[in-house]
């Protein structure tokens, strides 16, 4: 059977929760409920009055050739950068100091925090690694200890514990911690894994993170179409959704272990597809969440795509083909220059190692005569100052920018400058030459240069050359290969931190009547529920479901992704008595719109038409396809376009998102049955057409609303559940006509599960004559 194009409205669960209070003196509630992600428990990130107990430290010594320190006192190890070191016998200090451990929230999470510097120095400008021991024994008995443990960084100013870029190396029962700064870091260790979030990012993005998310062929389509759409990046925006399911289970537990057993229950009930389908429709109406969201796509197909860089089995052609079918030369074109230079520098940087490598090999130091060296590496002057590492890093960046992804054309700008730098010395005067000469003297034994020979100059440069070759294979260009990667990886941190940071935030509702011309507010202790809710919402409508003061006012707290979950509403019911809630006997009905992190509806007691006006002939009938939601499951199922044993294509080589936004004519006719029910019928029948001809609309004049009863046909054998709604108002005060806008959502229920196509309907009716 071909992929039918409709789509399942599958209607999911609650995860807002709404504290609803008046908002004048006197205001009552109904159904109130502590907002999720607004607690803090004591100890907490974001939690100040930490204590620590400091011991005296210790100093650990490393070189050039001795890169990592280990602390015998606390078994913390320290790796450093070789972009630290200029020269073979410099030295630097590592201090560790530790902070001591504490205990919070009645033993349930421990953490043991450690001071770092450098000679005193705290900002690095490269990456390192610290590793700190964590003691898998305080876990729960039974429990994986690598998922009751992580990392975050204390701001001392702020009196925070903050993220910080982590793994877990569970052999080594180490927490690794990627920072380009010493400072603070804690080791957290929790009881209960399922607690973790409660205390620390659940967010770990390494390769192993990404690779279960997502392929390199999806990663490089993503980039590929960031490169050409930019922060519109559909494909980027799927990608982010593989990784919402992290961060809604992190959302869910954080507000499980705040006090509301409220979002517990629902939270263990709440459906994968449901949320993909919800927050994809949130994106669309807001657009820097979909930002936000395509930012975590856009870093979790670079990373995947960075990872593979720097596999050492991989096939060079192979990869590179697909790194340039990414579009990551064209990164900077929208906007990612940072991400598309890293990418690319990646890139580069992974062949150059190899050759220059070759370049240097049998190279030994003494070849070259040490004044030579001297002036090349450590010699200042007004005029002049040697190179350090970082400098020479800084070259290779400029040259990785320069060569825009052309490997040849970098090492060729890369070599001209190592050649160009290697011959300055012998431009200089004689005297110039001599100053130097005694300097060197001064501090270092041996001879002076003395005259060379052309040949000898030549042979001199030729081995420096070497030297830097060495020295870029050895150490800068592979640590700039894995620094590139970290700040791939730090934008992915950042990007999932800002899609949580939205769906925790707390948005405050208000709700208040519009009094010009009134004396006495005509809502005044009316009941409010929002509508329409999910299933499970419904389910405990007492949560979405407020009384207005006397004064026609109500204020309520709610999260993002509570209003998410609830299934968006967008409509407030109001009811004159408690009882009419059950009955659904609606006063009056006004749509709002959703904004953070403020929402105002203003009711207005609007007047609306009667079906006698509403029922007729819309000539200028419209349809408009809105949205089509295909689940992660059913668009992979698409993508494999499978063969059946009869032969018939069972996969959909279609792209759906193509036909959002395609509008078709579709007059229509309101037919009035009685005093409320009418029927919707289309002029073009087809045998769908006529199942919904056959359904009655019952219309309530004062809300406004004409709604059908779902309901459920089969469709070639395919069952699929259909909802129908219009919204009828006036045109103007002077009720010239009558314009219905509708929508009609259709859920695939058996073979084509959570596909969901959402159709706008609308028309107009002429009421008056223009000269009446």
């Amino acid at each position: 059977m071909k992929l039918t194009k409709r789509i399942a409205a599958l209607l999911l669960a609650v995860l807002l929760l709404a504290a609803v209070s008046g908002c004048g003196d006197g205001g009552s509630s109904s159904g109130t409920a502590q907002p999720s992600g607004t607690q803090q428990t004591q100890g907490q990130s974001g939690s100040s009055g930490f204590s620590f107990s400091f011991d005296q430290g210790e100093a650990l010594k490393a070189t050039a050739d001795e890169l990592t320190v280990t602390s015998e006192k606390t078994g913390v190890t320290v790796d450093l950068s070789p972009i630290l070191f200029d020269c073979e016998d410099d030295e630097h200090t590592v201090n560790v100091t530790s902070a001591g451990t504490q205990t919070i929230d009645g033993g349930a999470c421990r953490i043991t925090s450690y001071d770092f510097d450098l000679d005193g120095m705290h900002e690095l400008d490269t990456w390192i690694d610290i590793h700190i021991p964590y003691d898998a024994s305080f876990c729960d008995p039974g429990e994986d200890p690598a998922q009751c443990v992580g990392a975050k960084y204390y701001n001392d100013a702020a009196g925070e514990w903050e993220d910080v870029l982590f793994d877990v190396d569970a052999e080594a029962a180490e927490v690794v911690i990627h920072t380009d700064h010493m400072s603070r870091y804690g080791c957290f260790e929790v009881k209960n894994a399922g607690t973790r979030v409660a205390y620390i990012s659940n967010v770990i993005v390494g390769e192993d993170f990404v690779n279960s998310l997502v392929g390199l062929d999806q990663s490089a389509s993503a980039l590929a179409d960031y490169a050409s759409s930019g922060a519109s990046s559909r494909e980027c925006y799927k990608v982010g959704e593989l990784a919402l399911k992290d961060i809604f289970s992190e959302v869910i537990q954080k507000s499980a272990t705040q006090g509301s057993d409220f979002v517990n229950n629902v939270g263990s009930a709440l459906q994968l597809s449901d949320m993909f389908y919800f927050t994809e429709k949130y994106a669309m109406a807001n657009e820097s969440f979909w930002k936000k969201m395509t930012n975590v796509g856009l870093a979790i197909g670079a990373i995947n795509l960075g990872a593979e860089i720097l596999k050492s089995d991989k096939t060079d052609e192979d990869i590179l083909t697909i790194y340039k079918d990414a579009g990551m030369y064209a990164l900077s074109a929208a906007g990612e220059t940072a991400l598309g230079t890293a990418l690319v520098g990646a890139t580069l940087l992974d062949k150059s190692i190899q050759e220059f490598g070759t370049a240097a090999r049998g190279y030994t130091a003494e070849r070259i005569n040490n004044v030579y060296m001297y002036y090349n590496e450590k010699y200042h002057s007004e005029s002049y100052t040697a190179r350090t590492t970082k400098d020479w890093r800084d070259v290779v960046a400029s040259c990785v920018r320069r060569a825009d992804g052309d490997q040849e054309y970098f090492k060729r700008l890369l070599e001209a400058d190592i050649d160009e730098y290697s011959r300055k010395f012998f431009s200089l005067g004689e005297d110039e030459k001599y100053l130097i000469q005694g300097e060197f003297a001064e501090h270092f034994s041996g001879g002076r240069l003395g005259v060379l020979s052309k040949a000898e100059e030549e042979k001199l440069i030729e081995n420096y050359k070497q030297r830097m070759y060495q020295r870029l294979s050895g150490a800068i260009l592979k640590e700039m290969q894995t620094n590139y990667l970290r700040k791939i990886q730090t934008k992915l941190q950042d990007a999932l931190n800002a899609v949580k940071d939205e769906l925790n935030t707390k948005v405050t509702v208000t709700v208040t009547e519009d009094m010009e011309g009134k004396e006495k507010a005509a809502f005044g202790l009316y009941y409010m529920r929002f509508m329409p809710l999910s299933d499970m919402a419904m389910a405990n409508e007492g949560y979405w479901t407020g009384l207005l003061d006397e004064k026609g006012c109500l204020t309520t707290t709610q999260t993002v992704i509570g209003y998410i979950m609830a299934g968006m509403p967008n409509r407030v019911d109001l009811f004159e008595k408690e009882e009419d809630i059950d009955k659904g006997k609606v006063a009056y009905s006004q749509e709002y719109k959703f904004t953070s992190p403020a929402t105002n509806i203003v009711l207005k007691a609007e007047l609306f038409p009667t079906l006698e006006e509403i029922a007729g002939f819309y000539e200028n009938g419209a349809v408009t396809i809105t949205d089509i939601y295909v689940p992660p499951e059913l668009q992979a199922m698409m993508e494999a376009s499978a063969e059946s044993e009869d032969g018939e294509e069972e996969g959909c080589d279609i792209d759906l998102n193509q036909l959002i936004g395609y509008t078709a004519e579709a007059p229509f006719t309101i037919l009035q049955d009685g005093k409320d029910t009418a029927f919707f019928v289309l002029q073009n029948v087809n045998e769908n057409a006529e199942a919904l001809s056959n359904q009655v609309l019952t219309y309530d004049q004062k809300t406004g609303l004409l709604t059908m009863e779902t309901f459920t046909m089969d469709d070639d054998g395919s069952m699929v559940t259909i909802s129908l709604s219009f919204k009828c108002v006036y045109s103007d005060d002077s009720h010239t006509s009558v314009i219905l806008t509708g929508t009609m959502t259709e859920t695939y229920e058996t073979d084509y599960p959570g596909l969901i196509l959402t159709i706008a309907i609308g028309g107009e009716k002429l009421l008056k004559d223009d000269g009446a």
